[in-house]
């Protein structure tokens, strides 16, 4: 961290640098954020704020911290965000704060940057919203409901590490957990530590497009460790899958996803490891959701007996799907690991019978 701050303010211009307000505890910051205009660098102090409203910086504002755990934003309660702007508010850097206590510890609009921050105790760590805004570098972690929330364009989610969200455990699991992003387009996941939340990990769900979740590590989550729901067109590429309680990667109701290079595996007790399903799921006009031309290449996948990998559908339109030159580490090579649904039937079966399908004929299977 302090490696990190002497390189931001090398590369600082100069005159930028002397034009900072200095903040010092106990200060009101947003007294001083309006008294100044849009495009001010504020260096807090270290030291702690007890706020009671939320702090609204101007387009260009930089906030900036003396570091994680030392300079401490604190909300009341959890009734009002922590640093918000308008929906005009472009371009705002925030840097080296913990946020704590708030509905929603950061709300970013368009052009936002969040790097080297901690969201923690917050009912929502970050609500990711605008076009082109960047979380990176932070710890996002104990927060009631979920760590990440979002709706963006072009946003990137960079070498964060998300933990132990959804404290509260009476939450409904369909909304909360680690991450979730919907309606969201050309958005980038990568290299994060996804671990320990108390319900998914990296969540993809209603009508994201273009997305990436890209060589991440995501392990011991409650839940799906990569869900991808009702998409179209992401990717989930080079990511570690491992020991989540709710399975591996589970692409629902989408279409076109790329599932390749990942090394995946779950405990004994989850039921499928990797899986393209389909239940007929429509949008609110009627339009079905279908489980179509989805493709799991490369990936190194470990099973134990009773778990699977393929095809499944319960109802709606499922075709397309298809997987090859992947790797299996099975427990027992006769095993039927394998669903497949061809067009009339769902079929479980071995590895002969599923090659027989036209699945995985440049893949390979060994017993371990």
């Amino acid at each position: 961290m302090a490696l990190s701050s002497v390189l931001l303010l090398v590369l600082v211009p100069a005159t930028h640098a002397r034009a900072a307000v200095r903040i010092r505890a106990g200060a009101d910051i947003q007294a001083k954020i309006d008294a100044h205009p849009a495009g001010t660098t504020f260096r807090l102090d270290a030291g702690k704020w007890h706020l009671t409203s939320t702090l609204e910086p101007k387009s260009g504002d930089r906030i900036l911290g003396a570091g994680m755990g030392r300079t401490i934003l604190y909300g009341v309660g959890r009734t009002f965000d922590g640093i918000a702007g308008k929906t005009s508010t472009k371009d705002v850097e925030i840097a080296y704060l913990t946020v704590r206590g708030f509905q929603q510890g950061v709300r970013t609009g368009s052009g936002w940057v969040l790097h080297n921050m901690q969201m923690t105790a917050d009912q929502i760590g970050v609500r990711m919203n605008g076009v082109g805004p960047v979380v990176r570098g932070s710890y996002i972690h104990h927060n009631v409901q979920f760590g990440v929330l979002g709706t963006t364009s072009k946003g990137r989610f960079l070498s964060n590490e998300v933990s132990y969200n959804r404290t509260d455990r009476t939450l409904d699991s369909g909304y909360s957990g680690a991450t979730k992003w919907v309606h969201s387009t050309g958005l980038l996941v990568r290299g994060n530590y996804v671990h320990n939340n108390y319900g998914k990990g990296l969540w993809l769900d209603i009508e994201d497009h273009g997305c990436k979740l890209v060589n991440n590590v995501v392990r011991k989550n409650l839940e799906e460790g990569i869900r991808v729901e009702i998409g179209f067109g992401n990717v989930v590429v080079g990511n570690r899958v491992r020991r989540n309680g709710g399975g591996g990667i589970n692409v629902l109701n989408s279409s076109d996803t790329v599932v390749r290079g990942n090394t995946i595996s779950g405990p004994a007790s989850a039921l499928y490891v990797l899986r393209f399903a389909g239940n007929g799921r429509k949008s609110d006009t009627g339009v079905e959701y279908t489980n179509t031309n989805n493709r799991a290449e490369s990936n190194t996948i470990r099973l134990s007996s009773g778990q699977s990998v393929g095809v499944i559908r319960t109802a709606g339109t499922t075709s397309g799907n298809s997987f090859d030159w992947n790797s299996y580490r099975v427990s027992a090579l006769t095993d039927r690991y394998f669903k497949w649904w061809d067009g009339t039937a769902q079929w479980t079966v071995a590895w002969s019978d599923w090659q027989g399908f036209g699945q995985d004929l440049n893949g390979s299977i060994v017993r371990v």
